[in-house]
């Protein structure tokens, strides 16, 4: 469990739960008018109004609160003096890198770690997180290997819901005008703020849930499609390959976990690559174990994927 201490986030993350609460009670009791009129057609849009409502709640907590795939910090720090080049003053600065390719472990400057492949560094969480997409103020932490799913469920009912009340105001103008000419002001009022705010939104998570579903379609994170774009019709390996590939390369030799000669030719083929202490190797093997623990999972089937935020122990790795 995380939670960061940002301010922005907190706020943000308080706004929409108000969107959402306020968002439930006028299609409840102003749209469907639920307790002054019965019928079960109201009883069910309330219903399923509840619902949404519910996994958007649930789902939004789920991405916040859980760990988006911190990588692990070392003790030991590496020295970067090599990665620095002097000028004619005299003063020293970094030398510019290319972007590594995919699949490839990396060394990060600010956390001072190496880290496995595919991770980034988040300057306002301070950490380096698995398969970072990016980092969302709304859930007030990033998006990554481990809250991916949750996130996308989020977008996914939230986005569902203002469908719902989008689709149910137009119906009730259209189809209803009569009554809804006798309806109240604040009644009227309410129903074209709530439209309003289903409009808004409802554009805002239709451009980042389209985001999100092509990123899972072709694997790749947002900073990834950023630098090396989309990868057309590019054959992907499959999650369990790479898990059982990391898995060989990371032998156990009385319950102690070494990094055995692939990997220490993948890092030692690196430009630069500086030393690495015993404690590094602790620590790399260490990331090594905690990405085989979480991908080894088994998928879930697409009822328990919708369901997942009220299972207990189920994976949250989004597995395609």
């Amino acid at each position: 469990m995380v939670f960061n201490r940002d301010p922005l986030g907190i706020a943000s993350s308080v706004c929409v739960y108000i969107l959402l609460l306020f968002g439930d009670y006028a299609i409840v009791y102003h749209v469907l008018e639920y307790g002054q009129h019965e019928g079960l057609g109201r009883s069910f849009g309330a219903l399923l109004s509840h619902c949404l409502f519910a996994m958007s709640i649930v789902c939004h907590l789920r991405a916040s609160l859980t760990d988006p795939g911190y990588v692990p910090l070392s003790k030991t720090k590496i020295d970067f003096s090599s990665d620095l080049e002097k000028t004619e003053s005299g003063q020293k600065k970094k030398k510019k890198r290319e972007p590594p390719p995919i699949g490839e472990w990396t060394v990060c400057h600010r956390c001072e770690i190496y880290r496995p492949p595919r991770s980034h560094h988040c300057r306002k969480c301070g950490r380096c997180v698995r398969r970072m997409d990016h980092h969302c103020p709304w859930i007030n932490n990033c998006v990554g290997e481990l809250n991916l799913k949750y996130f996308f469920l989020f977008v996914m009912y939230s986005g569902f819901l203002c469908l719902y009340a989008a689709v149910l105001i137009t119906v009730e103008w259209l189809w209803n005008r009569e009554e809804s000419a006798q309806d109240s002001t604040t009644d009227k009022v309410i129903t074209v703020i709530v439209f309003f705010e289903a409009m808004t939104f409802g554009l805002f998570i239709l451009v980042v849930g389209s985001g999100q579903t092509v990123a899972v379609l072709c694997d790749r994170n947002a900073i990834e499609i950023k630098r090396y774009g989309h990868p057309m019709g590019f054959p992907k390996t499959p999650k369990m390959a790479l898990v059982q590939r990391s898995a060989e390369e990371v032998p156990d030799f009385c319950g102690c976990c070494l990094v055995s000669v692939p990997v220490f030719q993948t890092l030692s083929l690196q430009p630069n690559s500086p030393p690495i202490s015993s404690t590094a190797w602790f620590r790399l093997s260490e990331s090594l174990s905690l990405m085989h623990s979480s991908l080894s999972q088994s998928p879930c089937s697409s009822i328990n994927f919708l369901l997942s935020p009220f299972l207990c122990g189920s994976s949250n790795v989004f597995v395609i």
